[in-house]
């Protein structure tokens, strides 16, 4: 347990008990205490009033701790019970997490008016939210979406790591947007910020901009550890699977399983709970089936 917690020391009751010695010490010998309290028997009938005590003292860490109780009447006082122990541990040192690396869209990159673009990045180690910021203009005054994300904590899950921006925007307008991630150490500083630009339209030089088949692309980086970017396309709106399987055959992660809007994509695989090794990832889509491989070296 750690320093700071209040534990509750709880007995059964003794027949005919109308106190109970309470001893607590940090020697086995009892030598010296930290608690030593009498406590009286309830007379309301609430057994667990008088067979519980909580600790409010402090404790020092990396330090084992022994509580004994006895009973006792006006015939006299029972033995000692056997004795039990809880050991204080020094918390874990927590760091500031680092600052979240953004994927998609791709700074500079350009989206048509009707997109639904699909903020994305990398998770930060020990990161418990995400602080984002979306706006208009490069200094983030007046924003358009202020807003924090509570990490997850699974890796099969990447719902901490997107943000949809559902709103209309406008064409011809440059989008920016950074987040920060924190924790109870602290936040990191603001990721580096991205830009997109909205068009009206497409012209020819965005012709390319909707895929012209379905594709799943090649991971990066690979080989990876333990996070890795995988790209898709989409020539049209589509319900997507994308799966992860170990060489075997045994399903290890589920990283899409939704309708997703025709164009560019891409999704983050954290693998900080696989082994090193080859893995496949495949898309289902429009009933086609895309297979590569990734390589993990941990």
């Amino acid at each position: 347990m750690a320093a700071d917690e209040q534990p509750i020391l709880s007995w059964t009751t003794s027949k005919s008990a109308s106190e109970y010695n309470l001893q607590l010490s940090s020697e086995q010998t009892f030598g010296s205490t930290q608690i030593d309290t009498t406590l009286s028997v309830s007379e309301s009938g609430d057994a667990f009033s008088d067979t519980s005590f909580t600790v409010q003292n402090e404790f020092t860490n990396d330090t084992n701790y022994y509580w004994r109780v006895k009973a006792l009447n006006e015939a006299g006082e029972s033995a000692w019970s056997q004795t039990f122990s809880f050991f204080v541990e020094t918390p874990d040192t927590i760091d500031v997490p680092d600052a979240p690396k953004l994927v998609y869209p791709e700074n500079e990159e350009t989206i048509r008016v009707g997109q639904t673009p699909e903020l994305t990045w990398i998770s930060s180690d020990g990161a418990t939210e995400y602080k984002l910021h979306f706006a208009q203009n490069e200094n983030f005054e007046q924003l358009l979406v202020d807003t924090t994300l509570t990490a997850s904590g699974d890796a099969t899950e990447r719902s901490d790591t997107t943000y949809v921006i559902e709103d209309d925007l406008i064409g011809s307008e440059t989008y920016f947007w950074r987040v920060r991630a924190t924790n109870k150490a602290g936040e990191s500083s603001w990721s580096e910020t991205f830009s997109f630009l909205v068009v009206s339209g497409v012209s020819a030089e965005e012709e390319g901009s909707i895929p012209e088949s379905f594709v799943l692309q090649q991971n990066y980086p690979n080989p990876f550890n333990p996070t890795t970017v995988i790209p898709y396309q989409l020539p049209k709106a589509t319900h997507v699977t994308i799966r992860v399987f170990d060489m075997l055959g045994r399903k290890m992660s589920v990283l899409v399983d939704d309708e997703k809007p025709a164009g560019r994509h891409t999704i983050i695989l954290d693998a900080s709970y696989y082994s090193s090794g080859m893995y496949i990832y495949q898309m289902n889509a429009d009933n086609k089936i895309f297979t590569k491989k990734l390589m993990l070296i941990k």
